[in-house]
């Protein structure tokens, strides 16, 4: 598949992925092209905790900055994969990028993607104390 330019709509609904920027949609997953740092992936969610299984398509150690409605996350809020409002991608597995002490509403931002970036599936819990 090619690379498809996506701009963002600025308007979310729940379930959905919103884009911006260059991305390549696999079968499996989506694809980051590019190093645009302008370049982000919006996901409003219904959650305490919010989880992403990805990986760098030549293996390599990468990172990337997640917020929450906006702002840095927080000790409250950094999933245990999180340090300083950044995930390291060191290998293909899940990764915790959200976690609450109750259900929350809101929006993860992912942005300083790196060319390459795999993300493959999102996941959610719905349980305090299970995250």
């Amino acid at each position: 598949m090619e690379a498809v330019d996506y701009e963002n709509p600025g308007v979310y609904s729940k379930p959905g992925i919103y884009l911006q920027g260059k991305w390549r949609s696999d079968r499996q997953y989506l694809e980051h092209m590019g190093e645009n740092p302008s370049d982000y992936l919006v996901l409003p969610f219904d959650a305490v905790s919010v989880n992403l299984v990805m990986t760098h398509r030549s293996s390599e150690t990468v990172s990337l900055t997640i917020e929450f409605d906006n702002s840095s996350l927080n000790d409250a809020t950094e999933g245990s994969d999180v340090s300083n409002s950044t995930v390291v991608v060191i290998e293909p597995r899940m990764y915790n990028l959200f976690r609450a002490d109750k259900f929350t509403s809101g929006i993860l931002r992912l942005k300083d993607l790196p060319d390459g970036l795999r993300l493959y599936a999102f996941a959610f819990g719905g349980c305090t104390g299970l995250v």
